[in-house]
């Protein structure tokens, strides 16, 4: 498999960036070295998905991983529960949904586009997700059971955690049912995402988003021209 002169820089540019970042913050903390980890195997996998690799789902297990640990100790409930929850699992079932559908001796799958139904579907369930889930994650009996202490976020913080949780839910069934509208659901993903990580600062974590956010223009506009 072969990277393009657009994936290599943006790859290397995230490498070097997580790296950086991890040896001048000073933080040393497990915290910072899965931030480092989840960095650099996201952008991995996001960049194959871009590819339509059926290989993204390797550093994808990584990334979900590393990354829930770090949204755990950071209290973004959404984002950890998304990860180690669903996304863990879905690494597996990703890979066999994808090895059964291979366009070619390349590894790349056919791709589809959703219809007017579709786009009504995913507009109703991310209006009553974000607005249940957000709630539900605001309440202090919820976070006293999960953490043990309440956070004192802003009460929009826990919208935009419900925001990524839901539609990163709905961009994940697109993408493993091959659909390209996934990428423009992970271009506001990840807007929204960038956002979150500022109001709970973790600069590798907002690189990591920043590098996302580039890849899904680049993404849409691979899949769409495929």
């Amino acid at each position: 498999m072969k990277f393009n002169k657009f994936e290599t820089i943006l790859l290397s540019s995230n490498v070097f960036l997580s790296i950086l970042l991890f040896v001048t913050v000073k933080d040393h903390s497990l915290a910072a070295i899965l931030s480092m980890i989840s960095s650099i195997s996201n952008i991995t996998c996001v960049i194959l998905v871009a590819k339509r690799s059926i290989f993204n789902f390797i550093p994808g297990l990584i990334g979900t991983v590393s990354y829930g640990i770090v949204s755990y100790i950071y209290g973004n409930t959404g984002e950890w529960m998304l990860n180690l929850v669903f996304y863990v699992p879905i690494q597996f079932i990703g890979w066999f949904l994808w090895s059964r559908s291979l366009a070619n001796i390349k590894d790349e799958v056919e791709t589809k586009y959703l219809n007017i139904k579709g786009w009504i579907i995913i507009v109703l369930s991310l209006s009553v997700g974000i607005y249940l889930y957000g709630t539900l994650m605001s309440l202090d009996n919820v976070q006293m059971f999960l953490y043990g202490d309440v956070f004192n976020h802003p009460i929009y913080k826990y919208y935009i955690d419900s925001f990524t949780t839901i539609a990163s839910i709905l961009a994940q069934i697109l993408m493993l049912k091959k659909y390209r509208e996934q990428w423009l659901l992970w271009i506001a993903i990840n807007i929204f995402t960038i956002v979150l990580w500022s109001i709970t600062t973790n600069y590798i974590i907002i690189l990591q988003w920043s590098s996302m956010l580039i890849n899904s223009v680049y993404g849409y506009m691979r899949w769409k021209k495929k």
